[in-house]
């Protein structure tokens, strides 16, 4: 089951971006950001609402996380961007499930158009992570020559709404 979580999960937020390693698409975190936000900073997105964190529950069991970051409300930019994953126990079906249900969320209710994920063309786990995306329904956006350090490319990969 997805759910959409609110600052009374703080603590289950928190256990979860605890245990990110980014070695794959389950466990993830952009190279945009350089540290995985602290209590007080999430309460504070959630509060702004500056982000969309959606949890999937087993049995009642928090198993995962996908954090998106939203477009300011005084944007026209109607894109999201993920930003970090904690789903290391869920299998490849189950998280790609759970997902295209965040994302289908994400174009319904808040309106949102495009999502995108950023990651390093250095990380070892590339490949894995283009091949991922694109039975997930992303395309391959751009790659940003040293975007994030010398001999250190950005790839920009994004899912349009279906429905545009």
């Amino acid at each position: 089951m997805i759910q959409r979580m609110i600052d009374s999960n703080i603590g289950q937020i928190m256990e979860r971006i605890n245990e990110i390693h980014g070695t794959s698409l389950r466990s993830f975190q952009t190279p945009i950001l350089e540290t995985l936000p602290n209590k007080e900073t999430v309460r504070s997105q959630l509060f702004n609402y500056s982000v969309v964190i959606y949890g999937y529950y087993e049995d009642d069991h928090l198993v995962g996380l996908i954090y998106y970051q939203l477009p300011a409300i005084i944007s026209f930019q109607k894109s999201a961007t993920i930003y970090w994953t904690s789903c290391d126990g869920m299998t490849k079906e189950v998280f790609s499930t759970f997902l295209a249900e965040s994302v289908k969320e994400l174009f319904i209710k808040e309106r949102i158009n495009k999502v995108k994920i950023h990651f390093s063309k250095a990380n070892y786990y590339e490949d894995d992570i283009e091949s991922e995306l694109i039975e997930l329904g992303f395309s391959k956006e751009a790659e940003i020559k040293h975007g994030v350090g010398w001999e250190n490319n950005l790839l920009v990969f994004s899912r349009l709404n279906e429905q545009l």
